[in-house]
Formats: structure tokens, C-alpha cells, sequence
């Protein structure tokens, strides 16, 4: 039986005894001892790559004497950046975290074979079978990521399954969730929706299947729904309809319950994460003397204005293994703040649930694409200066990605092209003591 590095890392992760019944799991914390954990999403699957190019999984190399090729190249953009690239005094690092997307799986065969662009391109090819084993490539490329040491996240942007070929972006009516929760015969249109839904659940539910290796389970966190208080997905609680919030809440206990019933006998060692937006947590009232973006949670009235709208939608505890925060700013009060709400937020479950920033990055300061020249600078001040940081248990920054031409590019680490300071602040971050990458 081999060890793999990546238990050294969660076995002090989590130490649960795991229930797939619906009920509390009982948790040590016990988290690295006060390292924080950094990654990214898709790091080993696009990026812009050691000659500067856009490359993605999937992307064919047509220039290869044997005929088209697979890319896939070795390093990401992260590892590219994150070693000294003057004097070389730090070696490359690689993400303790790698986080992948799941809609990759789950949207509808025919929006996959038509659909254009370097997304579909990727995922074509991450859907493909392999013809010994019979599992998807994606599935590979997960076990190949756990067995170097990363912990796995998933994220999931479901298509909107009341439309035909739509996708997961808000459209201008919002949608009554609770027709995916009760099946409607009544009205053919919520009954096929509620169908299409769950065809999308057993999907991720035979491939949650798949991610083992020798027969153990590969642990990985689930992150459904998230940015719910924002106005851009089609599952938003905002604007709200009426009931809005609890059906939210019906729909995201359905689908952990589903899947969990689903996967009873196949041994799957699965975590889930609720992660809202920062978009109106800390959208004060003028005025307020008592209520000011200072850093730091000053006083209760400021804990509960933000914990009053980061809990609207939450399913409750026994459906949650850690709290999660989307944070895209580079307001250093702000971040800092939001911190230290995660922590208070923590302390008031007795520490028996884990809290991470699950979505972070800065792309586009002053309208122009790329990196706050400062952001990292700010990270950097934030994590050695601000006590509640070191309660993280991990953070992952967004995605490196755009098309092939180098168009609608956005990046959230830096790349071998980004400014030379914001890479050199970049690896200054990643050697901070409280880090823990690979």
C-alpha cells in the first residue's frame, strides 16, 4: 500500500469520523497547527505557461512531428512564479491546495460536443474515458494532484436547468429553486428541470465515486452554490422571491443528501464548504459611527451586521464542515476585517468548524487587466500582522486563464510575464512561516 505525502497534510486536517446520513460529523480540530494552506483553481490544468503562450488541458499541439499531441505541461503558473527568479534563493513551490471545477462534468453532452472556446476544448477531453479502467481523464489528473500532496477542492457551476443549453449565469427572472427539490407533474417544464438536475447530481455522484487509489478514498471538499448573496448566478438569493432563502436552503440539504445517499456503499470521503461573497457583507450604513471598515471587528454590533448577512442561506451545522468566504478586494481593511469575522465566526462554534478563504485574487485594478501591483504586499502585511489570519486553515486563489489569442485574460497568481515586483512579492507571500504550499 503506498503513503502518500498528501496524508501527512489532511491527516491533521480533519480527524472525522465520517456519517453520510445527513447527520453532525464529529471533528478534533486539529489543523497544521496554524499553517495555512495556499493553491489555486485549475493550476494544473491552464495557464500561461513557461513561454508566455496560453496553454489548457486539452489544447493540441499541432506542430508535433508525430501528429496533434495533448498538452500537458508540468508546471504551472503558480510553481513558475513562486521561486526566486533572480538570485534563486527559494526553490519552486507547488499548491498545497488544487482546486477543480465540476461543471466540466455535469453540463449536458450536447452543450459540450457544440460549444467553442478553450473551456469546452478542456473539458471534452477531461470527459473522456479511459479504456482500461473506464474512469474519466479528470479523474486521473485528480489522483495524479492527491498523490504529490494537494488537498482537492471542487466547485461547482451547475448549467440552469430550466433552460435548454443555458449555462450557470443569472438570467433576468430568478428561478423558484424548490421545483429541483419536489417533482412537479403537474408542469412539464419544472418536472423536466427537476430531471435534468438530478441527472446532474448522479453525475457527480459516480464520479465522487471514482476518486480512490488502491481502493482508499481520495478526501475532497464540496463547495455547492457558493457566491448564493450575489445577483450573478441563477441559484442567487438576490433579488429574492418570496421564500427565496429557505428554498435555497432546501436545495442545498437536497443535493447533500442526495449524494450522500447515493454514495453510502462506495466508501467516499467527502467535505462540504458554504461559501457567500463578500459582495454586501460590509455594505455599512452612512453614518454609523459604530459600524467602520477599520481592519478589525471592533466592537458586536459589527459582528452581527456581517454575520447576519453571511448566515442568510446557510443550511445549518450539521450540513457544513467549514465556513468559506469568496473575497475578491484589494481593500486591505476590508480583507483584514472579514478575517477577523471568520474567526470570531468560529470561536462561537467552539472551534469545531474550520474556516478558509475559498475564492481570492485581484485582477483587474483600475479597469486594466492583471495583478494590483500591491496586492501581495497587502497579503503579506495582513498575514504576518493580523492574529485572526492564522485561524485560516486554507486559502486558494481563483484561476489563471483566458483564450488562445490571449484575450478576456485573467490571472489571480502571477505568470513569467506579470511585473518582476509582483512576482517577487508573490514568492515573499508564499515564504511567510504561517504558508504551507508543497
Amino acid at each position: 500500500m503506498k503513503t502518500h505525502t498528501f496524508l501527512l497534510t489532511f491527516s491533521v486536517f480533519f480527524y472525522i469520523t465520517i456519517i453520510f446520513n445527513g447527520q453532525a460529523q464529529e471533528k478534533i480540530p486539529n489543523f497544521l497547527d496554524g499553517k495555512i494552506m495556499v493553491g489555486q483553481q485549475n493550476a494544473s490544468l491552464e495557464g500561461r505557461g513557461e513561454e508566455g503562450s496560453r496553454w489548457f488541458y486539452g489544447m493540441q499541439d499541432a506542430n508535433n512531428k508525430s501528429g496533434p499531441q495533448l498538452v500537458k505541461p508540468i508546471r504551472s503558473d503558480f510553481e513558475l512564479t513562486s521561486s526566486d527568479q533572480i538570485y534563486f534563493r527559494t526553490p519552486p513551490k507547488r499548491p498545497a491546495v488544487q482546486g477543480f471545477e465540476l461543471y466540466f462534468l455535469t453540463v449536458p453532452e450536447s452543450m459540450a460536443q457544440k460549444s467553442v472556446g478553450h473551456d469546452w476544448e478542456m473539458a471534452r477531453s477531461l470527459r473522456q474515458l479511459n479504456v482500461l479502467t473506464g474512469v474519466p481523464a479528470y479523474t486521473e489528473v485528480i489522483q495524479k494532484n492527491y498523490e504529490q500532496g494537494a488537498m482537492i477542492t471542487f466547485s461547482w457551476h451547475p448549467n440552469n436547468p430550466f433552460f435548454k443549453d443555458k449555462d450557470f449565469k443569472q438570467i433576468s427572472k430568478p428561478v423558484d429553486l424548490s421545483n429541483l427539490t419536489h417533482r412537479r407533474t403537474d408542469n412539464l417544464k419544472f418536472m423536466h428541470a427537476y430531471d435534468e438536475f438530478h441527472r446532474q447530481l448522479d453525475v457527480l455522484a459516480n464520479f465522487f465515486i471514482t476518486l480512490k487509489i488502491e481502493n482508499r478514498p481520495i478526501p475532497f471538499v464540496f463547495r455547492p452554490f457558493h457566491e448564493h448573496n450575489g445577483n450573478w448566478f441563477w441559484w442567487s438569493i438576490t433579488p429574492e422571491l418570496p421564500g427565496q432563502k429557505q428554498k435555497y436552503i432546501e436545495l442545498w440539504r437536497h443535493t447533500i443528501s442526495y449524494l450522500r445517499k447515493k454514495m453510502k456503499n462506495y466508501n467516499v470521503e467527502m467535505y462540504t464548504a458554504y461559501s457567500p461573497d463578500k459582495f454586501d457583507l460590509m455594505n455599512y450604513p452612512a453614518g454609523s459611527e459604530h459600524l467602520k471598515r477599520d481592519g478589525k471587528i471592533s466592537n458586536q454590533q459589527e459582528y452581527q451586521f456581517i454575520k447576519e448577512r453571511y448566515l442568510k442561506g446557510h443550511p445549518g451545522d450539521k450540513w457544513v464542515d467549514i465556513y468559506g468566504l469568496d473575497i475578491y478586494s484589494d481593500d486591505l481593511a476590508e480583507v483584514s476585517e472579514l478575517i477577523c469575522f471568520l474567526d470570531q465566526l468560529k470561536s462561537k462554534t467552539n472551534n469545531q468548524k474550520y474556516i478558509a478563504i475559498t475564492e481570492m485574487g485581484n485582477n483587474q485594478p483600475s479597469g486594466e487587466v492583471g495583478i494590483h501591483p500591491e496586492y501581495f504586499k497587502m497579503l503579506n502585511y495582513i498575514f504576518v500582522n493580523n492574529p485572526c489570519a492564522k485561524k485560516l486553515s486554507y486559502l486558494m486563489f481563483w484561476r489563471n486563464s483566458g483564450d488562445r489569442s490571449g484575450k478576456n485574460d485573467e490571472h489571480y497568481v502571477p505568470h513569467l510575464e506579470s511585473p518582476q515586483s509582483v512576482i517577487d512579492s508573490f514568492v515573499n507571500f508564499l515564504a511567510l512561516p504561517i504558508v504551507q504550499t508543497l
